[in-house]
């Protein structure tokens, strides 16, 4: 049996049972080296004489075969924990917090290679997902994102990361519920779109959707049922459940349901789960039969968004303002203290002015402007399109009507300009 022999370098040599005890000269080194003796043989069961295992003294034969499995060499305990290179996978995630970037670039190659046999490595990517470090999250929800269904255990811990400070880290964590939950997907499309927006508050709302429908995964959202007979039934109660289901409620899917036709029984469970759901393809004939209600509305369980804007108060009086204001405090006028019996009233809006103010019938200075009345039959041209040039629009309007005419009856009003729709007066042509 060759001896196997390592240098201090690192190299592996291999000698025969006559070299041990000589010295040696690695090749890679110059180091020179002793060769250790061969390792003796372990005995076998086989080559175990009786006698050995037999006391001086008569014992028992179980007593002797458990005397045996004592002696016996135990076999090295196995690490169920996958490794990479050498490492376990939370010392690959600790190092990308370190400040050496080769080491950190090496941890990401290495992390990049992850896939589902990392699934028993769950709790070590929950726990960086609420690390301060912002590449120890963003890597924690892509490894769980490359396990994929096998970490269905961290779907809560994926949701937490939706309200994430960092907004690539809040896209990859719907990515990897995605990938995680697949039956999510439908809801998922309209999470990435929430969380696209501006507005903090629609984030929010979006995310808190999310969660309620994620409470809702094993229901189908398909009104109608059909039974193997060809009978076609409504889940009457399905938008009750939906939303006891979105609140926290137990309910129970105990029972059966059974068919007026042909009197066979469905199990109650697997009709909401949508086992016995109309196909879509015979949507168009239920939709004339029952209306455009195949499905329940994508955002029945959405989180009713907050308030904006401003909002008036109950009370009719109004605080009046103080009128001893520092100097430079404020820009707004002071309101005069109202009387007792007088309160603030909102005003009603003003009346919009489409063209100069002139009541029917009366002439004023600009007669000829849009809401006067017409003084003679004719056709008149509009002063403001008189006045464009062509080297002042290109549009195909200015070109192709560069001067408006149109026919008024004597005793109409004046209307304003199709073209330009500026208020200007209107000039007498024939």
């Amino acid at each position: 049996m060759p001896i196997s022999v390592v240098c201090r370098c690192g190299k592996k040599f291999n000698a025969r049972d006559e070299h041990a005890g000589r010295r040696a000269k690695c090749s890679a080194c110059g180091e020179m080296f002793t060769v250790p003796a061969a390792a003796a043989k372990p005995a076998t069961p086989a080559s175990v004489e009786p006698t050995a295992l037999a006391p001086t003294t008569s014992a028992p034969a179980h007593s002797l075969l458990a005397e045996a499995i004592q002696r016996a060499p135990t076999p090295p305990a196995t690490d169920s924990h996958p490794s990479y290179e050498g490492k376990r996978v939370g010392d690959w995630l600790d190092l990308l917090q370190v400040d050496d970037p080769a080491a950190r670039k090496h941890a990401t190659e290495v992390l990049s290679t992850i896939g589902p046999e990392a699934g028993t490595e769950l709790s070590e990517f929950v726990d960086r997902l609420t690390a301060d470090h912002v590449l120890l999250r963003h890597w924690a929800v892509t490894c769980l994102e490359r396990i994929g269904p096998p970490a269905r255990a961290a779907v809560d811990a994926l949701v937490d990361r939706l309200e994430d400070d960092e907004p690539l880290i809040r896209e990859k964590s719907a990515a990897a519920l995605e990938r995680v939950e697949p039956a999510c997907a439908a809801f998922v499309t309209r999470l990435r779109r929430g969380l696209i927006d501006k507005d903090a508050s629609k984030r929010s709302s979006a995310v808190a959707t999310f969660r309620r429908d994620m409470k809702t995964l094993g229901i189908s959202r398909c009104r109608f049922w059909a039974c193997g007979c060809g009978s076609v039934y409504e889940k009457e109660d399905l938008e009750e459940r939906l939303k006891l289901l979105a609140d926290g409620a137990e309910v129970k899917s105990d029972g059966t349901r059974g068919c007026k036709k042909c009197g066979k029984s469905h199990d109650l469970r697997e009709v909401y789960a949508g086992k016995h759901d109309v196909p879509a393809k015979f949507w168009p004939q239920l939709i004339k039969r029952f209306g455009n209600r195949v499905q329940l509305p994508d955002d029945l369980l959405a989180e009713t968004p907050p308030e904006q804007g401003y909002q008036l108060s109950d009370s009719q009086m109004l605080d009046p303002l103080p009128k001893s204001l520092p100097s430079g405090f404020s820009t707004m006028p002071i309101l005069p203290e109202p009387a007792a019996d007088e309160g603030y009233a909102l005003a009603a809006p003003a009346p919009v002015q489409h063209g100069p103010s002139a009541a029917p019938g009366v002439q004023t200075a600009n007669e000829l402007v849009p809401g006067a009345l017409v003084p003679k039959s004719g056709k008149y041209k509009c002063t403001a399109c008189h006045k464009v040039r062509m080297s002042d629009s290109k549009s195909p309007l200015a070109v192709r009507a560069k001067t408006v005419v149109q026919y008024f009856k004597s005793g109409k009003t004046f209307a304003d300009c199709p073209h330009c729709g500026d208020l200007t007066e209107w000039q007498f042509v024939e």
